[in-house]
């Protein structure tokens, strides 16, 4: 049986949009005849958790990454800086270099035939890049957001943090032999800005698993829009998202008998307040983080 490395920062215990499309690849890498060989964070930041089971045969293995990167976050923006001034692409960057080793170490140890790493975060794609850049293996960069021109990125601290920036990713994608994405508009995107990587785009959508549904199961009695995901600072989509609801109820185009905004995720104070500054909670329903079967089923019960 041939054997991948994936190199995921999201997984399980921690949860998250990105941990779930990470454990279904995972599954179907099995299914297919591939032993997945997971390469993780051992001491992760403070974040949300998840009982997520680990697909059977899976085995996983956690580095250390160097403590401090949310703490050094958060005095940056208490101070009015972007993190990226020294942290960058992102505060996970700490977490590279044990993984780095680590990696290579599973790369001779395992003798692994293909290298898949997911990002964000992006640091973890660099480590992808790097340990193909040393093993040879071929390796394939799943970019489930935009890394240049995500508008969550935008603003960068100088020229310079912009530059380098632009150019980690250029050499992360010019390292990989394949790059799937979840959405068209990531594909697109990247096919206007890097004409030259078209060839090595492929979308692969972010979908639901029928195995993982339960035989009988009831549909939400109201429209039901789910939306599974964190929303990230500076929190557009969020904002474009809760005005369009608003603008919705407005027009009494939906109520709150017709209508419910279901969000699957964390509960962020932004969250709160813009809904109630906007006037949109009667709508809107927060159902946590789920696992995998669970935030699966909350998405065949809903409309859309």
């Amino acid at each position: 049986m041939k054997r991948v490395l994936v190199i995921a920062y999201h997984f399980p215990p921690l949860a998250g949009a990105g941990v779930l499309k990470t454990l279904r690849t995972t599954r179907y890498f099995s299914q297919f005849g591939w032993q997945p060989i997971v390469l993780t964070v051992k001491n992760p930041e403070p974040y949300h958790r998840a009982a997520n089971p680990i697909p059977e045969g899976t085995l996983v293995y956690r580095s250390w990454r160097i403590p401090g990167g949310n703490l050094l976050s958060r005095v940056l923006r208490r101070l009015g800086l972007d993190e990226r001034w020294l942290l960058l692409p992102d505060q996970h960057i700490l977490w590279a270099p044990g993984a780095f080793l680590a990696g290579l170490y599973l790369i001779i140890r395992q003798k692994i035939d293909l290298i898949y790493v997911t990002g964000p975060p992006y640091s973890a794609l660099m480590v992808g890049a790097a340990l193909k850049r040393i093993s040879g293996k071929p390796l394939v960069t799943e970019v489930r957001d935009p890394w240049s021109f995500n508008r969550g990125r935008q603003g960068y601290p100088t020229r310079l943090h912009r530059k380098m920036d632009h150019l980690y990713e250029r050499w992360v994608l010019r390292s990989a032999s394949l790059i799937p994405c979840i959405y068209h508009i990531t594909a697109d995107g990247y096919r206007d800005l890097y004409p030259w990587c078209r060839k090595k785009l492929v979308v692969f959508y972010d979908t639901v698993d029928l195995q993982d549904l339960p035989e009988h199961y009831q549909s939400y009695p109201i429209f039901t829009l789910t939306y599974i995901g964190t929303f990230y600072p500076p929190f557009a989509t969020l904002r474009a998202t809760l005005q369009a609801i608003k603008t919705l109820l407005d027009e009494g185009t939906i109520s709150p008998e017709t209508f419910c905004f279901n969000y699957v995720g964390p509960l962020d104070k932004t969250f709160t307040a813009m809904a109630e500054s906007m006037q949109v909670g009667q709508v809107v329903h927060w159902a946590g983080y789920k696992t995998l079967k669970e935030a699966q089923l909350e998405v065949f019960k809903s409309q859309a």
